[in-house]
């Protein structure tokens, strides 16, 4: 799952492997970069029972929305190892001159 604010979006799902490969984009209007983050959580899908969570990331989008561009390798918070590669662009839907 991806989540900025109350925008929430599905990836696909990747079956049996340790190492899934997503390769998807999501677009997400954000009015303000200013104490948003971009939440994702990593789950291993069982059909008929609770998805079990495999670790989740944050991600501060002022710092993105300072740099233009992100191509990060998150480390997954409260387990014991994992990470997940993330590439943001932040685009302003206004001109700022």
């Amino acid at each position: 799952k991806v989540r900025v604010g109350a925008n929430q979006m599905k990836t696909k799902v990747i079956n049996s492997t340790l190492t899934p490969v997503w390769n998807q984009n999501f677009e997400m209007i954000v009015d303000s970069a200013d104490g948003q983050f971009l939440y994702i959580e990593v789950l291993d899908e069982d059909p008929g029972n609770k998805d079990d969570e495999l670790g989740r990331v944050s991600f501060d989008l002022s710092k993105l929305k300072d740099v233009g561009f992100a191509d990060e390798w998150l480390p997954l918070e409260d387990v014991k190892h994992g990470m997940i590669h993330v590439q943001m662009t932040w685009l302003w839907l206004i001109n700022q001159s």
